[in-house]
């Protein structure tokens, strides 16, 4: 049948047009992070491929007496470099996110802390209905 050639009529069958879902899912976790010297990237989340979309809300806490850099990196955008200082603690949402990365401030320099995470996942997916 060429549904495109034809006008549009009740005489022409057509096949329907895929349906557009989305599927949502949840995740939290809570997590110990570690690293040392500011040359050494600690990825701490990442998402592959990077076409799934992620809103994250979360805390990053510093248990050690090193400061150290948290980098958000978001779906076309820049990363946002955020400096979490001794004893203290940073809390962000973000939508889009594909990675979370820690950096140290200092060479020989061990830093500590924990990751707190709650994820929102959408999956969208088409079906075909004929």
């Amino acid at each position: 049948m060429d549904c495109f050639s034809k006008p549009l009529g009740k005489d022409v069958k057509c096949p329907q047009r895929p349906k557009r879902e989305c599927k949502d899912a949840h995740f939290e976790n809570c997590a110990p992070i570690s690293g040392s010297g500011n040359r050494d990237v600690n990825v701490i989340f990442d998402v592959e491929p990077n076409s799934l979309h992620v809103t994250a809300a979360g805390t990053i806490e510093n248990f050690s007496d090193q400061s150290f850099n948290v980098r958000f990196e978001r779906e076309n955008s820049a990363p946002i470099i955020i400096l979490v200082a001794p004893h203290s603690s940073i809390t962000f949402v973000y939508d889009n996110l594909i990675r979370i990365a820690t950096t140290g401030t200092a060479p020989e320099r061990t830093y500590n802390g924990s990751l707190k995470i709650q994820l929102h996942y959408t999956f969208e997916r088409v079906c075909k209905k004929y």
